[in-house]
Parts: C-alpha cells; structure tokens; sequence
C-alpha cells in the first residue's frame, strides 16, 4: 500500500512503474427506475475502475522475486472519454451513471433513443475506443452506425425517390421499412437477429413520403408533386427540389407573388382578392386544383372569373377584349351550380368578364345548344343537368371544372358525385363557404375531385384521418391533415379581410323558380291574362285596377313561394337558395337579419328554422315587446337569425349584432329597403354588413 500511495526509494527489491493497456468500456442496463443507464469503466489490464473510484494507482507483488510491478491510471484519457459522452448529449447523472436527457415517463422511449444515440454517435465511439456491453435485455440491439442514402430525383408530374439504408454491412430497400414506420414499429430484426431501433427522427420525416408513394417496378419510390411538402424536411443525399422550393414559398407566401391581372377584367379586385386570384394561376401554373373556401360575400365568383380570363386570354382565345370565334384547340370551360345559382354566375360574367362567351345550357333546348356550347368559353350548368347528361359532358375535355356550393358533391356514394367524378378537366376548383359540414368525409370527397391523388382512397383516409381525428381526437393526425390540405384551400373570413371591405356592401341575387313553380306561375298567369282582356273587352280596366294589384301580388308571391297563395308545393327557388346561404352563415357563426313584406313568407321561414333547431327570433306587426326581443338578439351569442317583418321592423330598430341582412322580396319604396339595412349599419356596428337582396 506503501508503494501504491507515495513515491518510495527501494532496496533489495525493485519497483516496477508499467503502463498498462487501456480499454474503455460502455455498459448499458436496467437501473431501480427501469431507464437505461450507460455506465462507463475503464479497464487497466484488467482492472476495472469506474469515475468515481479514488484509486487512482494499484500495484502488483511477484511473490518470487519481490519485485513490484506498480500502475496508474491517466485520469486525463478517463475525463476526454467522460467529456465525450457529455458533448454527445448524455447527462452525467451522478459519478458512475449516464442518461440521455429525457424529461418524459415513457420508459421505452428512453430505450429507444439511448440506442439511437449509441447508433448516432457510432464512429466517435470507435475513435475513442470504447467497447459497448449490453445488460439490459436477452436481445442483441445493434448500435453500430445507420445511414440512409435518399435521393430524389424531379420528373414531370412526380418526384422518383431512390432510397437504401446501411444497418453496418446490411444494405436494404427503404421501402421495406414502410410497415413499421407507418404502424409505429420500431424494432426491425436483422438477418443475423440484431434488433435495429428504427430512428425517431424517421417517424417524422419520412412517415408521409411512405404513407403517399407507390413502389416502382424498378424498386424505387414514386411521389405525386401534389405531396411536394412531404420532401421538404427530408435529408437527402442528392436532391433535385427547385419546383419544391418555388411551391414551399409561394404556398408560405402568397402575398408575395401576385399574377397581372387580365385585360377584360371589368373590376378593381380587392387586395386579398388579388392573393385569391395569384393563387388560383399558381395552382394552375403546377397543376393543381383547389378548394376556394372564402366566406359568403367575399367574392369567390370573381376570383375564379379572372382565373379562367387569365388563362384565355395567355392562350390567345380572347383578344383585344373579344373571345376568338373560329380556333382549333379551343379551351372549353364549365361551370357547375345548383339551379339557382345559373342566372347569378352569367349575370357575374356579364359584369365582370364580358369579353367570355359564355352560356347557360339547361331546359329543354339542352340538343339544339350542344353545337353552340363547343364552341364558347364558358358553360354554366346545374348538378342535375350535369348528372343527367353524362354521356355527353364525358367526352370533352374541359379545360377549367369549377364546382360552385361544392358541398353538392360532399357525399361520396350519391350520383351526382360519381357523375362528377367522371368529367374530365385539366384544372378543377371547387368553391364552397363551409369544406366540412358534418364530417372529415365532406372535405375528402370534394379535395379527391380537385386533386385525386391528394388524400389517398376513402378507406385509406378514414384509417389514417378520420378515425383518428374524430373518434380519438389525435392532434398528431389533425396536424398531419392540415398540413397537407394547407396549400390546396384558401379560406379567409370576413374579420381576417374586414379592412379591405366597404362599411356595407350590397349584392343583388336573382333566384330561378322551379319547374313545379314555373308551372304553376304560367297557368296562374294565362288565367289572369284571360281575365284582364275580358276586362279589356267590357271596358271596365279602370274600374278593376283593384284586380289587376292583387293579380300581380299573387304572381309575386307564387315566385317567391307557392305556399304563400295555398299551393300544394314545398318549396321554391328563392327559399332554397336563402336556406342554403343562411345555413352556411350560421356554420360560419354570423347573425343575420331577414325582412320580408309578407308576414307568410316569414312564417313558413319559421317553420322551417324550427324543423331545423335554429334559433331565432320574429317581429311583426302584431308583436308587442319588440325591444325585449331587440335585446335577446343583442346579447344571446347562439340566436342567429331574426325574422323582420319590413314594415313593422324598418325603423326604430337597433341591431348591430348582426352583419348580415337579407331582403327577401323587393319593396315598391327603396328607402324602406335602405332603412332595413340601417338597422344593422348604423352607430355601433363595429363589423362590415353585407346586405343581399333576393
């Protein structure tokens, strides 16, 4: 003990200082708390020492010869080695004891990156020298270095992915990872029965890249442009992604890369308007389709109008303001509306793209149109005509699909939608103020229209989206799908653009009656047209103006709804169109103001909103504590909708918790009508209205 602690002279023995062969060693085991815990030794010629040992020299006696042979330990080699594990991110958790820095419980997550670690740090490990002795499990882990060599390659419509992963001398395809990357498995067994930790990392990375490739004949992977954004965060060894970097930025910033606006536009388009029009030509520019998801009023229609004008007029179909008659490759684009909505759309074309042929090819001359219709710009037509005529609209190639009130399609298994789906256009929009109405459903059928490729099958989006995110409310899964739909959907509410909108803005919209209606009005209108030359005849027209008002009011009130004279009919254009619109403000959380000069308009509009479980309220004539109601509406967040009566609502009125007014019929003063808007625009309305008059 003499010679191992000081300095001593000898006789009549010899001592012996010895430099020993050093090893340094790693043991990973199970500690008390079930973690792993690396424990570092170093091993003089056998003798092994741990950090925290006072020892720092040991001696050997030779019995034989007295001598004695006397060892140190080089504290500075031990502490390079310590320093080393500490600078790979292990955390000395007392002399003896290393951990990976994990504030989480999951035990087997601590495992699983302690071995990442060990394979990531594998050649510096070498370098240094140290021998890694496993105490943890009967199983051998590998912990040797894992290389992935990832390269892409840019083809036309899709990216080719050439990937191999290096497990030390086992070389395999990546796509023989797929499964357990996409299940969440991370052991993969080697040939020699070395267990492989699949890096964490990878779980991240490369999840999407395999959830949307197809393997190759070749065995390479192949991805759809459509899923660029799977790509962007991938490490790849040669990577050709200039279209990916062009997309990421335009798609981070829209704002940044506006489009000149087309020469026939017949309207200043608003600022995010213009980022809603720059968007629509970038789809198109990388074909793309998309979903335009702005709130009601922000002029979705002229968006996709200057898109398509755009587009005609790059090509050479509308010069100098004229659509070209006579071209041989011509751009045919159609336009797909619920009935009432035709008129609307044409009239939008009239106003803001006139230069577009356009028409509208519906009713019974649908045969004597066709000729005319190959030879427009635009064809606008309904859902059912587009089901109905099938076989025709197959065979051509459109240019533009555009889908308005696409939740039309929302329900993959109706005909309308696998009749939609078989139209064949090079760039589809779909617009719609609400993409998912009841569920996640709703969103993959219209995005599988405009991008099929996008969100993978039914049964593949239900597993991988919609179970999760609806039945377990997995926030990973919710973000995965917004990431992914994030480039292809622009929504933007009315509060987000509010300082690009006038205080008020005012929209005419023209409703279509329905066939049952049409019928109806022009016996009705035969009868009293019967009655007026009868009238006429006897020379008494003067006398019998009385008549003649009450014809008209009738008439009037069978266009707006057959009900209101008693007819045996549900429905009609204008109340389809106004439930519509309001069901999608009431999803969009706005309150609306709905005046009528026919107290029974309003009340079949009350049976309906209480078939529906609406909440509202209704001020006629008749009601006596008006201001109790004014104020329910005021300040109850979940009443949506009150029924006016125009003439007894007009005046008097405050209500600025709405933002939007709905003027159901037209009335012979237009102050009236004026005043009815005022009541929610006027002092006190902190938000823009818009007021739609029917």
């Amino acid at each position: 003990k003499t010679v191992r602690d000081y300095e001593v002279r000898a006789k009549g023995f010899e001592i012996i200082n010895l430099q020993s062969n050093k090893q340094a060693i790693l043991e990973i085991e199970n500690d008390w708390l079930g973690e792993f815990a690396i424990i570092p030794k170093f091993d003089y010629n056998g003798r092994i020492f741990k950090t925290g040992d006072n020892l720092t020299n040991f001696v050997e006696l030779d019995e034989t010869t007295m001598n004695i042979t006397k060892f140190s330990r080089d504290l500075m080699w031990e502490l390079e080695h310590i320093n080393f594990l500490i600078n790979s991110g292990l955390v000395q958790k007392n002399d003896n004891v290393f951990k990976i820095s994990y504030p989480e419980t999951d035990k087997d997550k601590q495992h699983r990156l302690t071995i990442n670690l060990l394979n990531k740090n594998h050649e510096k490990l070498q370098e240094f020298g140290f021998k890694i002795i496993q105490r943890f499990s009967e199983k051998k882990y590998f912990v040797k270095k894992i290389t992935l060599d990832f390269s892409v390659q840019n083809k036309i419509d899709w990216f080719d992915i050439t990937a191999t992963v290096k497990f030390g001398d086992y070389e395999i395809p990546f796509y023989k990872l797929k499964n357990h990357i996409l299940n969440g498995l991370r052991e993969y067994k080697l040939p020699n029965d070395e267990i492989v930790i699949i890096p964490e990392i990878w779980f991240k990375k490369y999840k999407n890249i395999l959830k949307f490739a197809q393997k190759t004949k070749e065995g390479k992977l192949k991805i759809d442009k459509i899923h660029y954004f799977t790509l962007i965060d991938a490490d790849a060894t040669t990577m050709e992604l200039q279209d990916v970097s062009i997309l990421d930025k335009f798609f981070a910033n829209p704002t940044e890369n506006e489009i000149d606006l087309p020469k026939g536009l017949k309207t200043k388009l608003r600022d995010y308007q213009k980022i809603g029009y720059s968007w629509l030509n970038h789809l198109r520019q990388n074909n793309f389709g998309g979903c335009l998801a702005d709130d009601m009023g922000l002029g979705k229609t002229v968006q996709v109008l200057s898109t398509i004008l755009k587009n005609l007029e790059d090509v050479g179909q509308i010069k100098n303001g004229k659509s070209v008659k006579k071209l041989e490759n011509r751009l045919l684009n159609l336009v797909i509306v619920p009935r009432s909505l035709l008129h609307n759309w044409y009239n939008e074309v009239q106003k803001f793209t006139p230069s577009i042929n356009a028409i509208i090819y519906v009713g019974n001359e649908r045969l004597r149109l066709r000729k005319r219709l190959l030879n427009s710009d635009l064809v606008i037509t309904s859902y059912g005509i587009a089901r109905n005529d099938l076989e025709f609209f197959s065979k051509i190639d459109f240019n533009y699909i555009v889908l308005d009130e696409s939740h039309y399609i929302k329900n993959s298994s109706s005909k309308t939608y696998q009749a939609i789906k078989m139209l064949k256009g090079r760039f589809k929009i779909v617009m719609t103020g609400t993409p998912i109405e009841n569920s996640l459903r709703d969103l993959w059928t219209q995005l599988n229209f405009v991008n099929p490729a996008m969100l993978g099958s039914l049964s593949f989006f239900k597993e991988h989206f919609i179970a999760p995110i609806e039945k377990y409310e997995d926030k990973e899964a919710s973000a995965e799908l917004k990431k992914i739909i994030a480039p292809f959907i622009m929504r933007r509410t009315k509060e987000q653009v509010e300082k690009d909108l006038p205080e008020i803005e005012e929209q005419t919209i023209i409703c279509e009656m329905t066939d049952e209606q049409k019928i109806l009005y022009e016996e009705e209108k035969s009868k009293i047209r019967n009655k007026v030359l009868e009238i006429y005849n006897k020379g008494t027209l003067r006398q019998s103006q009385v008549y003649v008002l009450q014809a008209l009011t009738r008439l009037r009130q069978i266009a707006i709804h057959p009900k209101m004279i008693g007819a045996n009919i549900e429905t009609s254009g204008k109340f389809e169109i106004v439930l519509d619109r309001l069901e999608e403000l009431i999803r969009e959380n706005h309150k609306v103001l709905i005046f009528s000069s026919f107290v029974k308009l309003l009340n079949i509009f009350e049976k309906e909103f209480i078939s529906k479980k609406w909440k509202y309220l209704k001020i006629t004539g008749e009601t006596v504590h008006r201001q109790d109601l004014i104020d329910k509406f005021q300040k109850e967040e979940q009443t949506k909708l009150f029924l006016i009566s125009i003439k007894a609502g007009g005046v008097g009125v405050n209500l600025t918790a709405a933002d939007y007014v709905f003027i159901l019929d037209p009335w012979w003063n237009p102050a009236v009508e004026r005043q009815a808007i005022a009541r929610s625009h006027r002092i006190g309305q902190t938000k823009n209205v818009f007021a739609f008059r029917f």
